[in-house]
């Protein structure tokens, strides 16, 4: 799996080499495109995480407790 900056690099790369040149639209659509892989990658980490943990991370009160991984990144990294 890429991480966003390398899906980034790739793509301009791909871009550079087909001579092509981005409008600002596609700037934008890229931009949205990237803030949801990183939104997957943030969530797949929290459940690959979340089944990894150990009996003393089980305890209600060791952590704050998340529903699931959305309700995590939503309140993580969401900002209004």
């Amino acid at each position: 799996m890429k991480t966003t900056v390398e899906w980034l690099v790739a793509h301009f790369k791909k871009l550079q080499s087909e001579g092509e040149k981005m409008s600002w639209n596609q700037i934008i659509q890229i931009t949205e495109l990237l803030k949801e892989m990183d939104k997957e990658h943030i969530k797949n980490a929290f459940n690959e995480g979340y089944t990894q943990c150990s009996i003393e991370d089980l305890k209600p009160t060791s952590r704050k407790r998340y529903e699931d991984a959305e309700q995590y990144y939503n309140e993580t990294f969401k900002s209004e």
